[in-house]
């Protein structure tokens, strides 16, 4: 996804004239970051209404950004239109992430088909604050 992420952090600064640049740090849990932003990516395959985001994610980059003074972006794209979320937004109003434990697949890009459970959230796509083609 290495291409996918940097076409969508190039789409991102553009359109927010922003410097986002990939984390050198390894164990960092975002794709993205800047002065005041910290970007979780994702690429989806499939359309769907609602989109899932893992909770040990969003709580590491939520965390994360309240002790930076950044704020969250959760990115996610699905086939050519790139939703942004900003977390920190929806956190401020008491966006509810109906959390729930979830059968989800192992990994992200479906090479290992075992199914874990894990505790998951969901953003409406109505809710993102932006949409962008890519």
């Amino acid at each position: 996804m290495n291409q996918i992420e940097k076409q969508i952090r190039q789409t991102i600064n553009n359109h927010f004239i922003l410097n986002l640049k990939k984390p050198t740090k390894k164990y960092l849990q975002f794709d993205a970051y800047d002065k005041n932003y910290i970007v979780e990516i994702k690429a989806r395959r499939k359309y769907y209404e609602t989109q899932i985001i893992e909770f040990s994610k969003y709580a590491f980059n939520s965390y994360f950004s309240k002790l930076h003074d950044r704020e969250f972006i959760y990115a996610v794209l699905i086939n050519n239109d790139l939703y942004i979320f900003n977390i920190t937004k929806l956190e401020q109003n008491n966006y509810d992430f109906n959390w729930e434990w979830r059968k989800q697949p192992s990994t992200t890009d479906f090479e290992n088909n075992d199914k874990i459970m894990k505790y998951v959230g969901y953003l409406h796509l109505k809710d993102s604050s932006k949409k962008i083609k890519l």
